[in-house]
């Protein structure tokens, strides 16, 4: 047997050792970075033959006005994403007849329904998948029938999500009045003469007041730092989770100068919904120039390495971890702390700034050695992805 063989079974004796749990690992070539993405393959296809899906059709059927799909990509990550998983679909044609056809159509057993928001949705008493408006103020509630909720932004991505979705068969989280709630963005605010955080501070304001014309319910939040006291990240969102009234309500900590796209708190929501989910983050996406960018802008623009959005609902319980913790903001590590325990990623940025200095990771003072030890004693494990750093302090108690 050829050594490249004995390897890709070495590697497919630890994919099935691993439960074919989702893994990063450092590859050392390309060659094994090709045997990685063919047993991703086949590992995919396994999952695919070895699912019953309770679906022997699809029917897409996005009509209406005010919501009707018009961008070509949404359309194509539909039909990829069923084609992926085996599942037949066709268009539907709307009837001459009326309601009562239109409601028997909806209601096909053994079918899978790919609705936008119109009456075909309010009818179909059957497994959908809703394409929505973004603001989420005009969205339907979602239905006890309801899998996945998905802006058209994020179909445009691809149909990655929507495979896992329908995959996964779950009827979405139910909101308790998707009128009454709201979604807080808190970020700290403090004086500065520096005309470049000036300006980029003002683009992100700028940002803001785009996304609450758009989102209605959004609220912008100031903790405002005493002088030129450094403020902990713990202490700013537990301010801000005291304006959580409502079982909906979701707080969003920002970093001062990071924007939002009009999209990004429906997504936001839609996300967390849909995968009954109680906290997510995002990494940012770092942009040229002072701009305000559409979620369709962002993609060709780098991922920033840590994440400077994190959204909670009030009883996420990764909270209990993250709140004792003092970490000053500004300082390294205390987003690494944050993902570490929030563990969800959104999958697409909703949120950019411009790229600017990191002087910041430079300083080696009190609040920075707090930070490395307060991470550390929260999160060993962390140490190992941090090297000996931590070792230059001895650690406190939290």
């Amino acid at each position: 047997m050829k050594a490249s063989q004995n390897t890709t079974l070495k590697w497919r004796h630890i994919f099935a050792q691993s439960n074919i749990q989702t893994t990063k690992l450092l590859l050392p070539s390309k060659t094994a970075q090709r045997w990685m993405n063919t047993l991703a393959l086949e590992t995919f296809n396994h999952i695919k033959n070895t699912m019953h899906l309770p679906y022997k059709k699809a029917i897409i059927y996005l009509d209406g006005v005010s919501s009707q799909v018009k961008t070509e990509e949404v359309m194509q990550s539909i039909c990829q994403a069923l084609r992926a998983l085996n599942i037949p679909y066709s268009f539907y044609n709307a009837p001459k007849m009326g309601f009562v056809k239109l409601k028997q159509d909806m209601n096909e057993p053994d079918t899978l329904y790919i609705l936008n928001d119109s009456a075909s949705y309010h009818l179909c008493d059957q497994p959908n998948v809703f394409i929505t408006r973004t603001p989420f103020w005009v969205q339907s509630n979602p239905k006890p029938n309801t899998i996945g909720i998905f802006t058209q932004e994020r179909l445009e991505n691809g149909p990655a999500e929507l495979i896992a979705c329908i995959a996964k068969n779950t009827p979405v989280r139910q909101p308790f009045d998707n009128t009454a709630t709201h979604t807080y963005i808190i970020t700290n605010d403090y004086p500065t003469d520096d005309l470049g955080v000036m300006a980029r501070h003002g683009v992100a304001a700028i940002s803001w007041d785009l996304l609450t014309a758009w989102d209605i319910h959004v609220k912008v939040l100031f903790h405002q730092s005493k002088d030129k006291e450094l403020p902990m990240v713990n202490r700013i969102l537990a301010e801000g989770l005291e304006m959580l009234t409502h079982p909906d309500d979701i707080i969003i900590f920002i970093n001062r100068d990071i924007c939002l796209t009009k999209e990004s708190t429906t997504i936001i929501r839609n996300y967390m919904d849909t995968n009954h989910i109680d906290a997510v983050y995002s990494r940012r996406r770092d942009v040229q120039g002072l701009n305000i960018f559409d979620q369709k802008d962002l993609e060709k623009y780098p991922k920033g390495g840590g994440a400077d959005l994190f959204a909670f609902r009030k009883n996420a319980a990764c909270l209990e971890k993250i709140l004792p913790v003092d970490l000053y903001i500004g300082r390294v590590l205390w987003d690494s702390l944050w993902m570490h325990e929030v563990v969800n990623e959104l999958p697409c940025s909703v949120s950019y700034h411009p790229i600017h200095g990191t002087t910041w990771q430079a300083i080696e003072d009190d609040t920075t050695k707090l930070n490395i030890q307060n991470v550390l004693c929260a999160a060993p494990e962390l140490r190992m992805k941090y090297g000996n750093k931590g070792e230059l302090y001895a650690p406190i108690p939290l």
